[in-house]
């Protein structure tokens, strides 16, 4: 048994953890600290895992509840229903009996709508959108002032080109 990821085990132990990765930087908003200090970012990302968990904690409460597979809750589809339930949950909280109802109808629909069986997928490694082909706004704009064009001739060039 080979642990260097030959092994289509540990293919899929790594695909597993990719996807994880995937919903913390994509669907969470993590591709991008805003935070400049340490400090902050820092607790930034504190937040985010905080975040992640939180959820994560609701897909598994789902999952042992009515009995369904957490493999097979889907982490986007969680998000979704916990941004749309949290205005109703918090607008119940004076009343325990009917936040508990809302909360129960929640995990039942978060496990009532379940990933589609995926036996042996494999994806392969590769960016689906390439970057752009601009320079990087490194300083405020009006300290920049104009900036060259990197496909276009410039008039100067265009003018001497036309001369020839």
């Amino acid at each position: 048994m080979s642990i260097c990821g030959t092994d289509p085990f540990y293919y899929f132990q790594r695909w597993g953890i990719e996807l994880h990765f995937r919903e913390l930087k994509t669907l969470l908003g993590m591709e991008i600290l805003r935070c400049r200090s340490p400090h902050m970012t820092t607790r930034e990302l504190l937040m985010h895992f905080i975040a992640y968990n939180v959820i994560r904690y609701v897909m598994q409460s789902a999952s042992i509840r009515h009995n369904k597979p957490l493999a097979r809750i889907s982490f986007k589809g969680s998000l979704d229903t916990l941004r749309h339930w949290a205005p109703l949950l918090d607008a119940a909280r004076k009343s325990q009996r009917k936040q508990r109802e809302l909360l129960l109808e929640m995990l039942r629909i978060i496990a009532s709508d379940p990933l589609p069986e995926r036996p042996n997928r494999s994806e392969p490694r590769a960016k689906k959108r390439r970057s752009k082909n601009y320079q990087l706004l490194t300083k405020p704009r009006k300290s920049i002032g104009h900036l060259p064009r990197r496909n276009r001739p410039s008039k100067k060039t265009k003018n001497v080109q036309n001369r020839a």
